[in-house]
């Protein structure tokens, strides 16, 4: 076999249920006398533990309570008869003492152990464990006694196996109060106070010397041998008996199953007369009676299943053509294709040779057949040039086309008076004898009928017209859709032309008005520089007048000298605003930034309103920090926002009334400046158009309108900056306008 084969894969062999029962019964009596009998063997290892636990530091403490005396008085002989009474013991494996420098005093031992069976030792290789240990309890403060437990130790190079656990126990030896000390926290309890000494500190801290004792547990795991033998007895009898009460229940219970098992076949197979006969009154006898009684029901059952397959094998039919019918009226929007598909399914499905579909026309009260199938083209030449009135009446088209109800007619001849004249004559004609029609109606409106015709006569059922009914239903939906997409188109269609046609008139308007914007544009230009240079002269002229150039005038015409000055200037301002706004729309306006002090700046607008605030009696306020930064902008400019927004405050507030002007540094790099009145306010519905060019209030009087240019040049001006104004106001109350500048210029 190659190395690279695949193995083929493993399959667990198939129980019978009886084999498999009694496998799992023998699974379950192994797993539970198994954990019970590791249960008990690691209960007596611990128990076996614990005893040694208890013996080593019993013997501990007694050692070291016995060798007080001799230690203090360095009486070897003593203590190596001491040592030699311990090893007496059965589990003393090697006592062991060192004096107080960790010097060994006495040392005996009955060596390794050879024959583990006979608990048999060699004296030739001692057993002791390594000094280090030991000698490291005489220089540390530990008062309890140091249990360790080895397998094995280290000769030479070489690590041996002892065959057996040694229990290793040390405690520093301690003069009398220190050992009675270590002695009351030990298993043995507190000693009487008879055998506390009174010493001196130092003597208390003094260590006498250490005892090592070494114990197996060799003899308590022989002891445990017998224990463990018991335990395998008892598991195997157990099992054995679980095992002899499991089978012959199983093949108790197994022989009624047999003979169901050799029933099934049979009656699988058809033989319903070999019955099992129930013998118990358990489950399996309740089971056979069950399986008696569904045999007996099974043949009823065939029978009436075959009739159900009959009825749902047709009725698959159906939804097969109603599925292929839905499909065919939504494939296409165009009413002949969809109509002719249906009409094509109804013949390859049905058997259907003879078809015709009418249409209603409701507003005419007229039916026209629109398609018919299975008969001479000279035939369907007449039928599709035929147009049927449809009145209310006993008629047959009224019952389908006004009434909305389906009709088979066996015999047409019976009805021939119900039918029109002259689709009776076509009918005849054809050779048709039945006919069997649906009406095509879809939300309480009746679109026509599908008629299916029949040489012979009752050639049609009630199942006939179950079937045609839901494809009407799809007919009708189909006819609905291309009526309405037809309607849908012709709509678009005009709306397009609609929609072209304002298109038009609105571009030949927006040329024109482009037009005249230009040409306003042009004539602003003109009109404005062609005004400044006479505007300029009659200045000239008049200032020589009021200077007296031209001689003394009398107080009247300097009164009129003066006035006449006056509107000069306000219409060269206007000029200015006018040439201003045009350079701004036109692009051409240019800002000079440089870095200026808005101190500065507030301080020389305000100044220039000094008179006028006088006159009106008006409180003006600055609010300036003393550590705002310098701000980067075009300084005639600015200066030109500022004095368009404090004479609007100056000109729409009353005598005696409060403009205040704020700035203030923001956190995101900006100066805000806002100048707020109290004067009349401006309403709601103006707030949005103040902006915009030529706008004059409708509510402010006209002595104190303007050209409207004064806010469109300053929120132009503001946004080539790159910052923004807004304007809070309430009628009555006062306005508040607030400008955002950036401190550094916009790249």
């Amino acid at each position: 076999m190659p190395m690279n084969a695949a193995l083929p894969p493993f399959h667990w062999p198939r129980l019978g249920l009886k084999a498999g029962t009694v496998l799992l019964i023998s699974a379950l009596l192994i797993g539970v006398c198994s954990t019970l009998s590791w249960y008990i063997l690691h209960r007596y290892r611990e128990l076996i533990e614990q005893s040694l636990r208890i013996e080593g530091l019993f013997l501990l403490n007694y050692f070291s309570h016995l060798s007080q005396s001799s230690l203090m008085n360095q009486a070897k002989d003593d203590l190596e008869r001491m040592v030699q009474g311990f090893l007496i013991s059965r589990d003393v494996v090697y006592v062991r003492l060192l004096g107080p420098e960790g010097e060994l005093l006495v040392a005996q031992t009955k060596g390794t152990l050879v024959d583990p069976r006979h608990a048999i030792r060699s004296q030739e290789q001692p057993l002791y464990p390594d000094l280090h240990r030991v000698q490291a309890l005489i220089h540390s403060s530990v008062q309890t006694p140091s249990v360790v437990a080895f397998t094995s130790l280290e000769r030479g190079s070489t690590r041996v196996d002892l065959g057996e656990t040694i229990y290793d126990f040390a405690l520093p030896i301690r003069p009398p109060l220190s050992t009675a000390s270590a002695l009351d926290g030990s298993i043995l309890g507190p000693l009487p106070n008879t055998h506390k000494e009174i010493l001196s500190p130092l003597a208390q801290d003094r260590v006498l010397g250490v005892i090592q004792i070494g114990l197996t547990d060799l003899y308590l795991r022989q002891a445990q041998e017998p224990l463990i033998w018991n335990i395998v007895g008892i598991t195997l009898a157990v099992i054995a008996l679980g095992l002899g009460i499991a089978i012959p229940m199983m093949n108790r219970l197994m022989a009624p199953l047999r003979q169901l098992i050799r029933a099934a076949p049979r009656i699988a197979a058809g033989d319903l007369t070999s019955l099992p006969a129930p013998t118990s009154h358990d489950e399996i006898g309740q089971l056979t009676r069950t399986l008696n009684q569904m045999t007996t029901a099974l043949d009823q059952r065939e029978r009436a299943i075959a009739t159900y397959l009959h009825t749902i094998t047709r009725q698959v039919s159906q939804l097969e053509i109603l599925n292929e019918t839905g499909m065919a009226v939504t494939s296409s929007l165009d009413i002949d294709a969809v109509l002719s598909s249906v009409l094509t399914l109804l013949a390859d499905k049905l058997g259907y040779t003879r078809m015709m579909l009418a249409l209603y026309e409701s507003e005419q009260k007229t039916a026209r057949i629109a398609f018919i199938a299975g008969v001479t083209p000279a035939d369907a030449q007449t039928a599709l040039q035929l147009s049927l009135p449809v009145q209310e009446g006993p008629g047959v088209e009224a019952e389908l086309l006004v009434h909305g109800k389906p009709i088979i007619v066996p015999h047409i001849a019976a009805i021939a008076d119900r039918f029109h004249p002259a689709m009776y004559d076509l009918l005849e004609r054809i050779g048709i004898r039945s006919f069997v029609a649906v009406p095509l109606a879809i939300q309480n409106r009746i679109l026509g009928y599908l008629g299916i015709m029949e040489i012979r006569e009752q050639a049609y059922t009630r199942e006939d017209l179950d079937v045609l009914t839901p494809i009407a239903r799809y007919i009708a939906v189909a006819i609905d859709n291309a009526y309405a997409y037809q309607s849908l188109a012709a709509l678009n269609q005009g709306l397009e032309q609609r929609v072209r046609d304002r298109t038009q008139e609105l571009e030949h308007a927006n040329e024109r008005l482009l037009e005249l914007d230009r040409l306003k544009s042009a004539f602003v230009s003109i009109v404005s520089h062609e005004l400044r240079t006479p505007m300029t002269s009659i200045k000239g002229l008049i200032e020589n007048m009021v200077d007296g150039l031209t001689g003394p005038l009398a107080d009247r015409q300097s009164f009129y000298l003066q006035r006449v000055s006056a509107n000069i200037d306000r219409l060269t301002r206007m000029i200015n605003d006018l040439l201003d706004l045009s350079r701004i729309e036109a692009g051409r306006l240019e800002l000079q930034v440089a870095p200026l002090s808005m101190t500065e700046v507030i301080s020389e607008v305000t100044e220039s309103f000094k008179e006028a605030v006088q006159e009106k009696s008006l409180r003006l306020s600055v609010d300036i920090p003393d550590d705002l930064p310098l701000v980067y902008a075009d300084r005639d400019k600015l200066v030109q926002v500022l004095t368009n927004l404090l004479s609007n405050a100056v000109k729409f507030t009353d005598s005696e009334g409060d403009i205040r002007l704020e700035v203030a540094c923001t956190d995101t790099g900006h100066v805000t400046i806002s100048i707020q009145d109290s004067g009349r306010g401006i309403p709601d519905h103006e707030q949005s158009m103040i902006f915009h060019p030529f706008y004059r209030s409708g509510t402010t009087s006209t002595d104190r309108q303007g050209a409207g240019l004064g806010l469109a040049i300053t929120k132009s001006l503001v946004e080539l900056h790159h910052g923004t104004i807004q304007v809070e106001s309430q009628v009555g109350k006062g306005s508040r306008f607030s400008i955002m500048l950036p401190l550094r210029p916009s790249r």
